[in-house]
C-alpha cells in the first residue's frame, strides 16, 4: 500500500506485500544475462578456463534457485526506505532487459558491482510515470525517512526523468523498452558509457 505525500502507507497486508516485492526485485536482478556472465568471469577465473554454455545456464539456475542469496538480497531492499516519485512530464520513464538499477549515494555513478556497498540506493521504473528509489537507512539518506512508504512530493521535471532513464541505458545488456518510438536521448547517453564526460571535476571531488 502507497499513501500519498509523504503519510505512510498502512494495511494488514502491507508487511507480506514488501516481503514479495522484495523478492521480485531480487529474482530480477539475479536473472539477468549481466548476471549470467558475471558469473560466469569469476567461475572461470577461479578454475583457469571459460565455462561452457551449457555450463553457464546451469551455474546461473543453481544462483536463481539459491534461497539464502535470494534472502541475502531481498533483506537488504525490504529493509530499505522505500519512496514513490510520479512523472507527469512528457518524457516516460524507460526500463529495459536489466531494470533494477543501483546508484552511488552522491547520484554521480551508475553500478554494475559493489551494488550492496555503503551509501548505495537502488531505483526501478514501476512504469511509464512511477519509478521506486530504496534508500539504505543511513548517513543522509536518514533525512527521508518522513517520505519512507509514499509519494514523493517532488516535481520530476523532464531532464530528472531523462537522468532516472540514464540508469537503464547503462545497465541494459540487450535491450531498451519505451512506450514512445524514439531513443534520442538514450542514444546520446549510450555513446558517453566507456568516457569520463561525466567524471566529476576536481572542485566536486
Amino acid at each position: 500500500m502507497v499513501a500519498q505525500h509523504g503519510t505512510p502507507g498502512r494495511g494488514a497486508d502491507s508487511a507480506g506485500n514488501r516481503r514479495t516485492f522484495a523478492q521480485f526485485l531480487a529474482i530480477q536482478l539475479l536473472r539477468t544475462l549481466d548476471t549470467r556472465e558475471l558469473l560466469s568471469a569469476l567461475a572461470a577465473s577461479k578454475r583457469g578456463v571459460p565455462l561452457t554454455p551449457k555450463e553457464e545456464r546451469e551455474a546461473h539456475a543453481e544462483l536463481m534457485w539459491d534461497l539464502e542469496t535470494i534472502e541475502l538480497l531481498s533483506q537488504r531492499f525490504r529493509r530499505s526506505a522505500w519512496t514513490f516519485a510520479r512523472n507527469d512530464t512528457a518524457t516516460p520513464f524507460i526500463t529495459s532487459d536489466n531494470p533494477v538499477t543501483f546508484r552511488t549515494g552522491d547520484n554521480l555513478q551508475w553500478l554494475r558491482v559493489g551494488i550492496l556497498s555503503r551509501g548505495t540506493y537502488l531505483v526501478y521504473p514501476m512504469s511509464p510515470q512511477a519509478v521506486l528509489f530504496c534508500y539504505p537507512r543511513q548517513g543522509k539518506f536518514r533525512a527521508l525517512r518522513k517520505f519512507a512508504d509514499a509519494v514523493s512530493p517532488v516535481l520530476l521535471t523532464e531532464g530528472m526523468v531523462e537522468g532516472e532513464n540514464t540508469g537503464q541505458v547503462f545497465m541494459a545488456s540487450r535491450f531498451l523498452i519505451s512506450c514512445r518510438p524514439r531513443f534520442d536521448a538514450e542514444r546520446a547517453f549510450a555513446s558517453t558509457i566507456g568516457t569520463d564526460i561525466y567524471a566529476p571535476s576536481p572542485l566536486q571531488s
